[in-house]
Order: structure tokens, then sequence, then C-alpha cells
């Protein structure tokens, strides 16, 4: 198909073919932890795979986050995702508790971006 996918790493971000997607998921297991959002699920590192339904601002905050070049404000997440800066805190601090631990980290005044120590990846299908 002509379908085609975003990969978004902790090392660079590239767009490949929806096939190469297909092998690429095959060994999720080189990283710690990754969101497919073409299939809605997280995957940690030698865990069973964990629906995303229950995270949707967790989602939106994992994607913009993935997305940018910068650390981004709760403020700044929120209205790029039409949610309130608190709901953004909250659904980091259960992602960092519930999901991945200290996935986000919060850098005073800086802003939000993802545990270095962390080998991440997002999948996002693009249109």
């Amino acid at each position: 198909t002509n379908r085609s996918v975003q990969v978004i790493t902790s090392e660079n971000s590239q767009t490949i073919s929806y096939q190469e997607y297909r092998n690429l998921i095959k060994n999720k297991n080189e990283y710690d932890f990754i969101y497919d959002d073409l299939i809605h699920r997280f995957y940690k590192k030698d865990h069973p795979s964990i629906p995303s339904g229950r995270y949707e601002v967790g989602v939106a905050i994992i994607r913009y986050i993935a997305q940018s070049s910068f650390n981004c404000t709760s403020s700044e997440i929120a209205a790029n995702i039409g949610k309130n800066p608190s709901s953004v805190r909250q659904a980091k601090q259960r992602i960092n508790t519930n999901l991945f631990p200290d996935l986000i980290h919060s850098i005073h005044k800086a802003g939000y971006s993802f545990n270095n120590d962390v080998k991440w990846m997002v999948l996002i299908e693009r249109v």
C-alpha cells in the first residue's frame, strides 16, 4: 500500500514505508519503550503489550513530546492538545507511575522531555 509511518526515536526521526514498519516492529525488544499509534499499543521491553485506550491524554503528550525538538511546558502541551495544564501534569504522572517509570522528565521551568536514559520509539502513521 501507499501507507507510510513516521518513526521517531531517541536518536532520530524518519519516514518509512508500511512494509518497513512491519519489519521494524518485529524487532521491538531493541527498545525500552515504544508507542505504536497504528495499533494503539504500548510496548515495554520483555513485557506484554498494553492497550493505549486508558491513556488518551498520555498518548497525546507522548506524541507531542516525541515530535518536539525542544522541552515543552505543560501549558504549551495543553494548548496544542486541547486540554488544561493540570490534565497534562496528571497524565504525565500517570505515565511515569503506571506505564513506564521516569519516561517523561520534568525539568524545572524548562518543561517536559523524554528521559535520555530510556531507548524509546514512537510510531505515527503519515497521512
